[in-house]
């Protein structure tokens, strides 16, 4: 099998697809795979508190105490795609343009590990938009609509699960 599939029999993403192929190449234990996965998790998300908050000790907390790293046992594909998302934005600077490119690169890639994160592609362009009402409102039907679709989508699974 190829490290890299490029069909979707497997039902996830080709980013954590492609992680998990390439420690299974290698030979190394599920644990280790779990430890590396968790490190680039807080890795990617001390490094976005650490360049984005003034104050880091707070925001750790409000991490720590409100569910992420609780989340990031279970939900270890969107864990990764937030924290790679958040990694990205913490490059995103409005007086440099260059960095809307870069972010949207990092961004791609944390689409790779879930499809959720498409929600961060509108958020690209914030600094660079002076927030008015109208604004606000060109914006919130695209916001609606994911959820709506989310939503619609978790309907959907959820009527197709056989439970016994």
């Amino acid at each position: 099998d190829p490290i890299f599939p490029i069909n979707a029999k497997w039902g996830m993403e080709p980013g954590y697809i492609f992680l998990n192929r390439l420690f299974s190449h290698i030979n190394l234990p599920f644990n280790f795979f779990l430890l590396i996965c968790y490190s680039l998790i807080y890795f990617f998300i001390g490094f976005f508190v650490y360049k984005k908050t003034s104050d880091k000790l707070i925001a750790l907390f409000v991490i720590t105490y409100l569910g992420f790293l609780g989340f990031s046992i279970s939900g270890i594909r969107q864990s990764l795609a937030i924290s790679i998302g958040l990694f990205g934005f913490s490059f995103l600077k409005k007086e440099r343009p260059i960095t809307l490119l870069i972010t949207s690169l990092i961004i791609a890639i944390s689409l790779a590990f879930h499809r959720s994160n498409v929600v961060l592609i509108p958020i690209l362009i914030f600094p660079f938009i002076k927030c008015k009402k109208k604004t606000i409102f060109l914006i919130a039907p695209y916001f609606a609509l994911i959820c709506l679709q989310f939503y619609i989508n978790s309907q959907v699974l959820t009527s197709k699960i056989q439970y016994s």
